[in-house]
């Protein structure tokens, strides 16, 4: 009889379930085609969620579309790394950088739209004069904020998903 070797998955004794391969592939592409289209805006590309307007995108703004470009193609390794039999063989430091990395980048995803969210609110009903850099507010009943809040909030949900399981998975290996 021929013996193989145990895949990590099998050496823990759980399988991962489907929506949590999927959710991480799914992580994976929100982050490549989000560093795409970093690259495209960057190109002079009319951006389709301003009227079609061409932005001339320079200065410390370039700098910053450009430096976020590699941060989004890193987040697609981890997005991988987080459902990929290889990412379950990483040594113990190794991992521990990769679910610091996870977590982090779930916080961030989630935290950013709900900031905007409760800056609406609180710029809307006078608590706050003006809203925190960066963060888009609106009058009254703002469907552009809400779907763009949404973006970042699925993708956080996205990452949240393998991000866990990892966790809970390779626990069971230190």
């Amino acid at each position: 009889m021929i013996q193989t070797s145990p895949t990590p998955s099998n050496v823990t004794g759980a399988s991962k379930p489907w929506w949590v391969v999927g959710s991480g592939y799914a992580a994976c592409a929100w982050a490549l085609l989000f560093a795409i289209a970093n690259v495209y805006l960057q190109l002079g590309g009319p951006d389709p969620l301003q009227h079609w307007r061409v932005h001339h995108i320079v200065g410390w703004i370039m700098l910053m579309n450009l430096a976020v470009i590699p941060l989004k193609l890193l987040a697609c390794l981890v997005a991988l790394a987080l459902v990929q039999p290889w990412g379950e063989q990483l040594s113990r430091p190794l991992r521990w950088l990769l679910l610091t990395a996870a977590w982090s980048g779930c916080a961030i995803l989630i935290g950013y739209p709900l900031l905007g969210s409760v800056s609406t609110a609180l710029v809307q009903n006078g608590l706050l004069a003006s809203p925190p850099a960066g963060i888009l507010v609106g009058g009254g009943f703002q469907l552009r904020v809400i779907l763009y809040g949404s973006f970042f909030l699925c993708a956080g949900l996205l990452f949240l998903i393998p991000t866990w399981h990892y966790q809970r998975r390779t626990a069971r290996t230190r």
